[in-house]
């Protein structure tokens, strides 16, 4: 099981991910505007089982449910800089 800690929030107060994304908008010319525009969301979990197998299959399927959140509001206004992430 992964447990939620947090759910989908633009900014997750229950980790920091500063440095990722730093990181990350350095290489992803998108990033930059997204967070400014409202089109970053992020929904956070805990990898709770030492199956690390297992927490892989449930982190895939947290992307998968992200996708297809993200998958309609693409259409929009500013579709183009929308930014899901799990953490």
């Amino acid at each position: 099981m992964l447990p939620l800690v947090e759910p989908h929030t633009p900014q997750p107060a229950n980790v920091d991910l500063t440095d990722y994304v730093d990181a990350v908008t350095a290489h992803c010319p998108c990033r930059s505007p997204s967070p400014a525009r409202g089109h970053t969301g992020w929904t956070v979990y805990e990898i709770a089982s030492a199956d690390l197998e297992a927490a892989e299959a449930e982190m895939f399927s947290a992307d998968m449910e992200a996708a297809e959140r993200a998958r309609p509001l693409t259409a929009r206004p500013g579709g183009a800089f929308l930014c899901e992430n799990v953490a």
